[in-house]
């Protein structure tokens, strides 16, 4: 009996754990989308330290859900300029830019969830890409092709 006993509460102790883990990888994710959007984490989840682990786990899943949408968006505005960017990656070379392009394969596919979605990433891809624009106007006007 004291056998099972001891089973059941490493058991126990293991299911525990897992939920700990599950915590911080929530909390962790919540917390990088937050800083990601521009927004300072709450401290919410450490204000909630006599709730039980499964109704936090909960709760910070739950905000995750609903930073869902705005990190999509973010997402595929980053994904719509990169797309821009290697269009004219052809014409212009990989030494013009000044700045880290994402792959292509990644950027074609959609998948925002592991592209750099923070604001000021946003941003910079948005400044090169109206620097790629007046390059190639430029170079319209002027009747020149870099890659000669």
């Amino acid at each position: 009996m004291k056998r099972e006993i001891n089973k059941q509460t490493e058991s126990i102790q293991q299911l525990i754990q897992l939920e700990r883990t599950r915590l911080t990888t929530a909390q962790n994710k919540a917390k990088d989308w937050l800083i990601a959007l521009g927004e300072q984490p709450s401290t919410e989840e450490d204000e909630q330290e006599e709730a039980s682990l499964e109704v936090r786990v909960r709760n910070v899943e739950s905000r995750i859900e609903q930073l869902r949408g705005r990190m999509k968006q973010r997402g595929e505005q980053v994904i719509e300029v990169q797309k821009e960017l290697i269009e004219v990656k052809e014409v212009l070379r990989d030494e013009w830019f000044k700045v880290r392009l994402d792959e292509q394969e990644i950027v074609k596919l959609g998948n925002w969830e592991g592209l750099d979605l923070k604001r000021e990433r946003l941003e910079e891809l948005q400044v090169e890409r109206e620097r790629a624009r007046n390059e190639l106007v430029r170079l319209h006007f002027r009747g020149s092709d870099p890659r000669n």
